[in-house]
């Protein structure tokens, strides 16, 4: 809900008040998986993860590319299991790795992450022009199912960046660019994606 926000007579500008997000059937309607599960067929779904520009004791963390840490928070399950933890680092540094393979039809990626979610993410984030969209504040989930990918989302701290010149990441390189974006955006899935949603 748009909120105009006073505060002691003093106008502070519009706001959006959103609930908080968490797995639900009336929020994210997904499979919710347990703390410290330990059946390999029930760690393959019900996930909700923020990539994070802090670090946070509820997070794994894998080198990106460069010197530029891949810090991936879990939510939702909260706690967990050590088979938990090694198929969410296996998860991220797959995809991380076929994110940076080199492979220009972007194949690789989707193989684990639904481009149509990728798209729809980047066109909402550059209409809002959301330099933070990359940085932090950046959800993902998968939902439990053999055939089912990691999707970007939901949406989370929308926030106005300034003016708008160009895409965001070519507006903002050094903060917008950070996690995925650049490499995505130079893939045939992602424009055929782009040009789908």
């Amino acid at each position: 809900e748009p909120v105009e926000l006073i505060l002691n007579g003093s106008y502070e500008g519009l706001y959006f008040m959103v609930e908080s997000m968490k797995i639900d059937s009336k929020r994210l309607d997904i499979f919710e998986q347990e703390d410290l599960c330990e059946d390999p067929e029930l760690i393959t779904g019900g996930w909700l993860v923020e990539i994070d520009n802090y670090d946070d004791p509820a997070q794994i963390s894998i080198p990106e590319t460069g010197n530029i840490k891949l810090r991936v928070t879990y939510k939702t399950p909260e706690e967990l299991s050590e088979k938990q933890e090694n198929y969410l680092i296996e998860q991220f540094t797959a995809m991380n790795t076929a994110i940076y393979s080199g492979d220009l039809t972007g194949k690789a990626w989707a193989e684990y992450i639904d481009p149509n979610s990728v798209a729809r993410y980047f066109i909402i984030r550059e209409i809002m022009h959301d330099t933070d969209g990359y940085n932090g504040s950046f959800y993902l989930h998968k939902d439990l199912g053999d055939n089912e990918k990691w999707h970007f989302g939901p949406l989370w701290d929308v926030c106005y960046g300034g003016s708008k010149n160009d895409w965001i990441m070519n507006d903002h390189p050094s903060y917008s660019q950070v996690h995925w974006i650049g490499a995505l955006f130079e893939t045939e899935a992602f424009r055929t994606a782009l040009i789908e949603e």
